[in-house]
């Protein structure tokens, strides 16, 4: 692991290939070390996130749409087979 991170920052250091294409070899590399008995790829999300963070890209922001969902799902459930049963009716 300590051979990871070393490498890991030595490609930021250096930039001789792209961040975002470290990061990937960064991920890839954590999982197949497969560091934990349970949760690596939870960690390896985690990580990506907040490697993600640390070179500039807010990723997190955009995939919050779920919750959103979720949030309203009894709403947006109603209005879909409102709007279903609407356009069944008109077809039939």
């Amino acid at each position: 692991m300590q051979e990871l991170v070393d490498l890991w920052e030595r490609a930021l250091v250096e930039r001789q290939i792209h961040p975002l294409v470290a990061l990937a070899a960064f991920n890839l590399d954590l999982l197949c070390i497969h560091p934990f008995r349970d949760g690596n790829g939870r960690v390896s999300r985690l990580l990506w996130l907040l490697q993600s963070y640390h070179l500039g890209y807010h990723v997190g922001r955009y995939v919050s749409l779920e919750r959103l969902v979720e949030e309203r799902r009894v709403e947006c459930l109603g209005r879909g087979q409102h709007a279903r049963w609407q356009r069944t009716a008109r077809w039939n």
